[in-house]
């Protein structure tokens, strides 16, 4: 099944009162509507009528596919700092749900899962766009390591694969400053092990299959400030919590 939440936001264009319905939990294999959708980049997009802008909200949202035997979670992009946490974090609750609380068939499955946690719905999508093309995403995060190297500016960034064709990647580069790019890369320079002298940092042994886990220092979460669905209080600091004047 899959579950949706209905939302309300105020729009950042004319302030009129926004309301639509977010993903909490999609079952691709189930809602051919939402996977399409995914890639169109339309999941938790809301639009006003007043004025016509779209946003799209950030929260926290499950992608699975019990056919393809694939389950993707999406936290919002400034949780990233928190990735090695989220990651140990999925993978404890991938391990509850397809083990210790799943039916028999379900718990005999669970070896054969692929589990991934990212960090925005730009990195959910690439993870079907190379899953769809047969290629290995642990192989992809390889390749932008190794094409990136030379480049601090893009790799200091983000760089998502945003299509596969029959003979290449093709990238799409967002630096530090906002600044965007692009570059295709043959198939054939995708690594078929690691990479001689490049320290991974665990790339491939927890659920944050990403290059970024050398480029993002990872930070504990600090759980009074933490709110996986975007909302209130999603960047400040939990002292400042803690020191909220009390009334009366």
């Amino acid at each position: 099944m899959s579950t949706l939440t209905l939302a309300r936001v105020d729009c950042a264009g004319c302030g009129a009162a926004v309301e639509g319905e977010l993903v909490v939990m999609a079952n691709l294999g189930a809602r051919a509507d939402l996977r399409a959708a995914l890639f169109s980049r339309e999941i938790n997009v809301l639009r006003c009528e007043a004025c016509g802008r779209t946003a799209q909200v950030q929260r926290t949202s499950a992608f699975m596919d019990f056919r393809r035997r694939q389950w993707i979670v999406a936290y919002p992009d400034w949780a990233e700092r928190h990735w090695a946490e989220l990651a140990e974090a999925t993978a404890m609750s991938v391990t509850r749900n397809l083990g210790l609380a799943a039916p028999a068939n379900l718990r005999a499955q669970a070896p054969s899962w692929t589990v991934r946690v990212v960090f925005g719905l730009e990195a959910a999508r690439e993870k079907l766009v190379i899953w769809d093309a047969g290629l290995e995403d642990l192989a992809v995060e390889r390749l932008k390591l190794v094409a990136l190297a030379g480049q601090p500016r893009w790799l200091m960034g983000r760089a998502w694969v945003s299509s596969v064709d029959d003979g290449a990647l093709h990238l799409r580069l967002v630096a530090p400053d906002g600044a965007e790019g692009a570059l295709t890369l043959p198939h054939q320079s995708l690594p078929t092990g690691p990479i001689p002298g490049v320290d991974e940092l665990g790339l491939g042994l927890d659920p944050f299959v990403s290059a970024r886990r050398l480029t993002v220092h990872p930070e504990p979460a600090d759980p009074l400030s933490f709110d996986l669905d975007g909302r209130a209080h999603g960047h400040r600091n939990g002292e400042e919590l803690r020191h909220v004047p009390q009334e009366g």
